[in-house]
């Protein structure tokens, strides 16, 4: 195999590769016994992809470039024959020229209001007891009160089509002092009005961090029924801090408090991580490759892509999926925009702060994301044929490079 780069302005890298007839034949014949003589174009396919996918690999490697994402032929590469060469072009992007501060330390970290809020403070509480208390049905015919768990069917639509998440029988709910948010919240609101066996009828707008697009805003019927109703055992708060080893029922509380303390506080900061780089990409203007924008906008629809594949057997759901992701997709472009913006201004930092990854760094990254009867040398081997260990390696020293960056300053 023979190739050019050649590099433009950006960060853009446009590669040249050729492969000799012999090297075309080579591969050619390592299928040869695989598939019929008739599959003449399912066998060019597959040779095709091979020297395609390695080529690109094998080209940036030798040249020593690090790809910020996945490189890509430029149209489609013709069918490769027998007995000929087979060349085609691509383009990849390394990290651009990024001018950053001269002096970084001078950054002041940002200050972002770390308080846990009223739901996480109730979210630790009920974590922290739950798994001490005990269930008796209440006998008195009364409504709910906070503490209280309700068995509860809901049917629920949207559109004209079942609302999947709220189509449910004996949803079993703990009730608190604090209601949820989301699409049980109104739920939770309605069943503090009812009393055992009795039946509400709702409308709410669905809320707007639905995972479904086409659902957010557009009006929810929902009927409530208060199927049974559980007292929490014991209802003592000091007998049950005790039961959990804790001295009492204000020890128990300083403990869910310093839990969902801790849980606002690493929220804050990485609210204030993201607002330092957006101050360093203040005015900056470079070309941000298309595929490491796919590879972030691929990661903010998973909701909706994980919803429909949770509910695709539900009425109605799989017929708008399409629709659905391609407005998600849209919704969520400019985001994945100024995170793939945040990242490559931090493998900029990286370089300047010669940083790197170390490959007992990188297998153990690969480690966390094993398949079964796979070890850690396979899957490295196969990130690297798919062009994708390079990223692996980016995405660790982008979060060094962040990690030295708020050092750097709070030092």
């Amino acid at each position: 195999m023979i190739f050019a780069v050649a590099r433009e302005a950006g960060g853009l890298c446009r590669l040249r590769i050729e492969f000799s007839a012999a090297e075309v034949a080579g591969v050619f014949a390592e299928d040869a016994g695989c598939l019929e003589p008739s599959d003449a174009r399912l066998a060019a396919e597959r040779v095709q992809e091979k020297l395609v996918r390695g080529g690109m690999a094998k080209a940036l490697a030798d040249a020593g470039l690090e790809p910020v994402c996945r490189p890509s032929p430029l149209g489609v590469p013709p069918l490769p024959r027998q007995g000929a060469p087979f060349a085609f072009e691509a383009d990849a992007s390394v990290v651009p020229d990024i001018p950053l501060p001269a002096e970084l330390a001078s950054l002041g970290m940002p200050q972002v209001d770390a308080e846990p809020a009223p739901l996480d403070l109730q979210e630790a509480y009920d974590q922290l007891t739950r798994r001490a208390v005990s269930l008796g049905e209440v006998a008195e015919f009364r409504v709910p009160r906070p503490g209280d768990v309700a068995d509860v069917d809901v049917d629920a639509e949207a559109e004209g089509s079942p609302l999947p998440e709220l189509h449910r029988r004996k949803a079993r709910r703990w009730l608190g002092q604090i209601l949820p948010e989301g699409l049980w919240g109104p739920v939770e609101k309605a069943l503090f009005g009812l009393r055992q066996g009795e039946s509400c009828e709702l409308a709410f707008p669905c809320p707007e961090d639905h995972a479904d697009p086409l659902l957010r805003g557009r009006p929810v019927h929902a009927k409530v029924v208060l199927a049974r109703l559980w007292e929490r055992l014991p209802k003592d708060e000091n007998t049950l801090a005790r039961s959990l080893g804790f001295k009492d029922a204000k020890a128990l509380r300083g403990t869910a408090a310093m839990r969902a303390r801790g849980k606002a506080a690493a929220r804050a900061f990485l609210k204030a991580q993201e607002i330092l780089v957006d101050s360093l990409l203040e005015g900056l203007d470079f070309h941000v490759p298309e595929g490491l924008v796919a590879w972030f906008l691929g990661q903010a629809v998973q909701r909706t892509e994980l919803w429909y594949a949770n509910f695709q057997a539900s009425p109605g759901i799989a017929s708008r999926r399409d629709k659905a992701m391609a407005l998600a997709q849209r919704l969520a472009r400019p985001a994945a925009v100024q995170e793939a913006r945040r990242h490559l201004l931090l493998l900029a930092l990286a370089g300047r702060l010669g940083l790197a990854v170390s490959q007992a760094e990188l297998e153990e990254a690969v480690r966390g994301s094993l398949h079964l009867g796979q070890d850690a040398a396979q899957a490295m081997a196969w990130l690297e044929e798919q062009g994708e260990l390079s990223l692996r390696r980016n995405a660790l020293l982008a979060g060094k490079a962040l990690e030295a960056l708020c050092a750097g300053i709070r030092s």
